[in-house]
Order: C-alpha cells, then structure tokens, then sequence
C-alpha cells in the first residue's frame, strides 16, 4: 500500500536579467526561472530550471527517455548539461528569454530552443513512497499549449508513460528530500 505521494511542479516565468544572462545570484538559490519547449527532430520534451547561476533539468518522451540533469554552473550564460551519473550529454544557452542548446537523445545529438515558462507550463516531479520508502518516480514536461511528456520509473525496474498530470507546489529546487516536502535548494534530484 502506497504511504504517500510527494508532489512538486514547477511553474514560474523567467524574471530579471539574471535569469536572462546567467549572473551568478549565489550558491544556494532557488532554481525558480524554468524553460520548456520540444527537442527537434524527435518526440521529446525539454525543461531546464535556473537559479541564475546554475542549471538543471529533464528531458522526457514518455516512451523510453526518461533523462535528469545535475545541477551545471553557469559561465556567461552557457553551461554543460550533465545525467545524474555525470555524463555529458548536452550544452545550454540561456539569453534572451530562453534557453537554446544540444541534447543527446538516444544516441542523437538535437537542438532544442526552450521558452520561459508561464501559467501551468513547467516541469513536474512525483516520488510514490511504500512504507517510507521511494519505490518510484514520475516526471513531466508541461509546454504551454498544455501538452506534456511524462514517464514512471519504477525503482524495481521498468519505465511507463505518465498519463496523469500532478497537481502540487512549485517546484523551485531540484535536490529534493522525498520524504519530506520542503523547498529544494540542490537540482539533482535522488528519491
């Protein structure tokens, strides 16, 4: 029997010019400016968080990737975009009100183009818990139009589409501690 679920989703717009340039706010910031947007040629979502001076994210198909980024620094607007093993997998540009890079899907080097984040638009996080303990995780990329990706890893093994979209509360810090629901300050998010 499920124990509980932790919900968090991020919806918030680009705000300022540190968000736009990258300038350093400080370690520790919340990662409140988000952009999503679609992953040419290829069914995929992408939403990258920032703080202003870091970066994270998710890249989602809702059929088989299913790919968190670490948290990157960001030098003059552009950081290395990293999986949760460390491996690079991408770049990200982050001016002008958006965010603009390559991500590797599927062994496929793609440009993406993602727009700041507004209304319900943004990136999405659940962990279900069993007696205290994460027995899986969903993620969800939300575009403004309403369309989304989403995929469930199961910790025991396995992937599936995520039909459903949470509801919760904006998701402004991606390092969350699962069991408790309080604002994230660190984006590697390890159930």
């Amino acid at each position: 029997m499920l124990a509980g679920v932790a919900v968090l989703a991020l919806t918030a717009a680009a705000c300022g010019d540190d968000a736009d340039t990258g300038s350093a706010q400080g370690d520790g910031a919340p990662f409140e400016t988000h952009y999503v947007g679609a992953v040419e040629g290829s069914d995929a979502y992408i939403a990258i968080i920032s703080s202003g001076s870091e970066v994270a994210g998710y890249l989602c198909d809702s059929e088989q990737v299913d790919t968190y980024f670490g948290k990157a620094e960001l030098s003059e607007g552009v950081a290395d975009l990293t999986d949760r093993d460390g491996a690079q997998i991408g770049s990200v540009t982050i001016a002008d009100g958006a965010a603009t890079g390559e991500i590797d899907v599927a062994g496929e080097e793609l440009s993406f183009t993602a727009e700041a984040a507004a209304g319900e638009a943004g990136f999405y996080w659940e962990v279900d818990r069993e007696d205290d303990e994460p027995v899986a995780e969903t993620g969800w990329v939300v575009l403004a139009d309403g369309t989304f990706r989403g995929i469930r890893r199961d910790f025991g093994g396995g992937l599936s589409a995520a039909a459903n979209l949470p509801v919760g509360q904006p998701w402004i810090d991606p390092d969350p501690d699962p069991i408790r629901l309080t604002p994230w300050t660190d984006p590697d998010p390890q159930p």
